[in-house]
């Protein structure tokens, strides 16, 4: 339920930036229990939306953080075009010196 819930957000703010932007849209917020907790920033003009998006450090986690952060941009008003994605290989095993550095075992 939470994926549809989430699918309902992003289809609301994309909705609601075509209509900031002049066009003659239904933003869908009564598709889900948190778009509807959300109306008011969907219906009304002076609302503003913050959002905080959370990624991990794991490289295991890479997909979702990659995904989390697509959705941030496109909530924010970045096109596809706006960003770059670079992946670098990460050392398994890292220590960390009592000076602070950090070194590849």
């Amino acid at each position: 339920e939470i994926n549809a819930s989430l699918y309902a957000l992003k289809e609301c703010v994309r909705m609601r930036r075509k209509q900031i932007a002049g066009e003659r849209v239904h933003v869908p917020y009564r598709s889900s229990q948190l778009t509807r907790v959300l109306m008011e920033c969907f219906i009304r003009r002076d609302a503003h939306m913050a959002v905080i998006g959370t990624v991990s450090p794991s490289s295991t986690d890479i997909e979702h953080s990659a995904s989390t952060l697509k959705t941030v941009m496109m909530i924010a008003g970045a096109n596809d075009g706006d960003w770059t994605e670079e992946r670098e290989d990460v050392a398994k095993e890292l220590a960390i010196a009592q000076d602070g550095s950090v070194a590849v075992i």
